[in-house]
C-alpha cells in the first residue's frame, strides 16, 4: 500500500507549489521526513523539489526533453505572500526602467503584511509593507509605486526622464490600472507623502494618455555630429543612446582618449558644465574628470562637486563594490561614491600600461 503522501503529491496537477502543512499524513513529522526524502531525489523523474523554506513544488517537464522545467518564481513568490507583492528596491526601478544598474546581491519583494519567512528562496528577500490597499495591486503597479516610494534609490534618472520612459512603454501601460494605483498610493504612510501621491497622479496620467511628459532639454549646439574634439558636455547625450552597461561608458573612453591627446585643450573640455535627464550618467562623467584633473593638474571645474551618488557603484559592472576596488581606486571616487582603478582614465599609447599595485 502506497504512503498516503505520495498518493496526493502524485495527484496534484504539474506545477502546482505546496507546504508540508497541506499533505496528508500521520504525523508531521512523517510528512516531513517524506517531502525531506522525495525532494532530495535529482532525477528527471523526481516526484517534487524543494524550492524554498517549506516551499515545494511539484515539477513540470518539458514536452520535448522530458526534463524538469525551472519554477516561475512569481508562482512561487504568490504562494508564499498571497496578494499585494512585487518587486521592490533595485528590482522595482529596474522593472520600471528607470534604472540599468543594481549592485544589491538579492532580488528585494515588497510584501504586504507579515509574511511567513522574510527570505522564502534563495536570493529573494521580503520587504514587509502595512498599506492593505496594496493587495488590490498586481506586481507591476506594486513596483511602480515602490519605485516611486524610494525614487533616489530606485531610479538613476530625474523624475520627467522617468515619465517619458513609462510614455513610451506600452507593455506596462497594459498592466497598470491607474485608478487601483491611485487608490493604494492614498495608503501609504511616509514623510514626503504628498510627494509620492503626486507623482503617482502624473504617471497614472502619462499611463491614460491624459497628459504627456515633459520635452527633453534642448542639446548643445554643436550637434548633430561629433566634434572634433569632445567635450565634458558633449558625453550625456552620447552615452543616453548606448545600450545599458559598457555601451553606455564607451563615450567616456573617446573623452579619455582625446584628453590624453589634445593636451593643450584640457580645461576647455571640461569646463562646461553637461546636463542631462540621467543623474547617474552625470555622476560618472564628473568622477571620470575629477580624477583626470587631478592627475594632469588641470582646474577642478565647479560643476564637478555637485554631483554624487547614494551608494557606491561601480563604473564598469554590476557587482557590490569590493574592498579590492576600494584600495585599487582613483582618489576622486570617495567624493562621488563611483569607483575605478586609474586605468580606466589612460591611454595606453600615451600613458604606457597600468599595473594595479601588488596586495
Amino acid at each position: 500500500m502506497g504512503s498516503p503522501q505520495r498518493e496526493w503529491i502524485t495527484n496534484l496537477p504539474a506545477g502546482t507549489i505546496f507546504r508540508s502543512g497541506e499533505v496528508p499524513g500521520r504525523s508531521r513529522a512523517a510528512v516531513r521526513t517524506f517531502l525531506s526524502r522525495a525532494a532530495a531525489d535529482d532525477t528527471d523523474q523526481a516526484l517534487c523539489a524543494r524550492i524554498g523554506r517549506d516551499l515545494y513544488w511539484r515539477p513540470t517537464h518539458d514536452p520535448e526533453t522530458g526534463r524538469p522545467q525551472a519554477v516561475p518564481p512569481q508562482d512561487a513568490l504568490r504562494k508564499v505572500l498571497g496578494p499585494g507583492f512585487g518587486p521592490a528596491g533595485h528590482t522595482a526601478g529596474i522593472t520600471a526602467k528607470w534604472l540599468t544598474h543594481s549592485n544589491e546581491p538579492h532580488v528585494q519583494i515588497a510584501a504586504v503584511g507579515n509574511p511567513p519567512a522574510v527570505r522564502p528562496m534563495p536570493r529573494y528577500v521580503i520587504r514587509r509593507r502595512s498599506n492593505t490597499l496594496r493587495k488590490n495591486l498586481n506586481p507591476t503597479e506594486v513596483a511602480y509605486l515602490e519605485a516611486i516610494r524610494f525614487f533616489d534609490e530606485c531610479a538613476e534618472v530625474r523624475w520627467d526622464e522617468a515619465l517619458r520612459i513609462t510614455a513610451t512603454n506600452a507593455e506596462h501601460r497594459d498592466r497598470v490600472r491607474p485608478a487601483a494605483l491611485r487608490e493604494a498610493a492614498g495608503g501609504e504612510r511616509l514623510k514626503n507623502v504628498a510627494l509620492l501621491r503626486t507623482r503617482i497622479g502624473e504617471l497614472c496620467d502619462v499611463i491614460e494618455g491624459t497628459a504627456v511628459p515633459p520635452a527633453r532639454d534642448a542639446q548643445p549646439e554643436d550637434w548633430p555630429g561629433r566634434p572634433a574634439v569632445l567635450e565634458a558636455a558633449h558625453l550625456p547625450q552620447l552615452m543616453s543612446t548606448g545600450r545599458p552597461g559598457r555601451g553606455q561608458s564607451v563615450p567616456i573612453s573617446q573623452f579619455i582618449n582625446d584628453w590624453a591627446h589634445w593636451a593643450d585643450n584640457r580645461e576647455a573640455m571640461s569646463v562646461r558644465e553637461p546636463s542631462g535627464p540621467n543623474r547617474l550618467h552625470l555622476v560618472w562623467v564628473a568622477a571620470t574628470v575629477h580624477a583626470l584633473c587631478d592627475r594632469d593638474s588641470v582646474p577642478v571645474p565647479a560643476w564637478v562637486w555637485k554631483h554624487r551618488w547614494h551608494e557606491d557603484v561601480l563604473i564598469y559592472g554590476f557587482r557590490p563594490v569590493k574592498d579590492r576596488d576600494r584600495a585599487e581606486a582613483a582618489p576622486a571616487c570617495p567624493y562621488h561614491r563611483v569607483w575605478f582603478n586609474p586605468s580606466h582614465i589612460m591611454n595606453y599609447r600615451v600613458h604606457g600600461f597600468w599595473t594595479p599595485p601588488a596586495l
